[in-house]
Parts: structure tokens; C-alpha cells; sequence
């Protein structure tokens, strides 16, 4: 017996185990390769203004020195474990820019911060 179950507009078929079918173990099912998005790459998401690309832009931004780009502004500075950990800078679009030491994805110990006005 087949049954259908359907996961982010996707058809998958899965069979439907019995008493009589106690050894078969079923699988999930799993995106192809070429669907699942690659490490690092930018999302494009489009608003009602323009396109904008957020997510990596540059760089390593699992382990290593990277750009991340969000919607408010960017993060170019060190990542580790894909957070902010170490030195880097955030320049938000509208409110200044930060300069300093980040760990676990929050702003921590020495830093600068410039308002947009100076």
C-alpha cells in the first residue's frame, strides 16, 4: 500500500508498513541535492520597493572572515560556528555603524559606535 504525503509543494511516495511488514523500515524522503540551498549563499527576497540579497554575500560566514548582508544593513567581520564571534563591523542603513568585538551573535567587550550624524 502507497501512501501520498506532500511537504512544501512536493509529491512524495511513501509505503505505508503493515503487521505482516515488521522488518522493512521506511525513509524519509530528502530534497535532491540541487534543491536544498547551497552554504553561503545569498537569499534574494523581494519587497514591495526593490530586490534586496541577504545572507552571505562575501567571504566565510560559517568559520572564517564574511559579509553578511540583512535587511536593516551588514556584518562584515569574523563568524565562527555561523555566528558572530571576534571582531567586526555592523553598519545599520539608516542609525550608524558599530566597530567592535562580538561573541555568540551579541556585541561584548571593546567597540565604537558612530551615529549616522557623526
Amino acid at each position: 500500500m502507497w501512501v501520498m504525503l506532500t511537504t512544501n509543494a512536493q509529491v512524495v511516495q511513501q509505503p505505508q508498513t503493515t503487521k505482516a511488514q515488521t522488518n522493512t523500515q521506511t525513509t524519509t524522503p530528502q530534497k535532491p541535492v540541487s534543491q536544498q540551498p547551497a552554504v553561503n549563499q545569498p537569499v534574494v527576497t523581494t519587497n514591495t520597493q526593490n530586490t534586496v540579497n541577504t545572507g552571505c554575500v562575501e567571504g566565510n560566514c560559517v568559520n572564517g572572515w564574511g559579509k553578511w548582508q540583512y535587511d536593516n544593513g551588514y556584518y562584515d567581520g569574523f563568524w565562527e560556528n555561523g555566528k558572530r564571534n571576534g571582531y567586526g563591523l555592523y553598519s545599520w542603513k539608516t542609525q550608524g555603524t558599530y566597530v567592535g568585538f562580538y561573541k555568540d551573535n551579541v556585541i561584548e567587550g571593546y567597540g565604537s559606535y558612530e551615529n549616522t550624524d557623526g
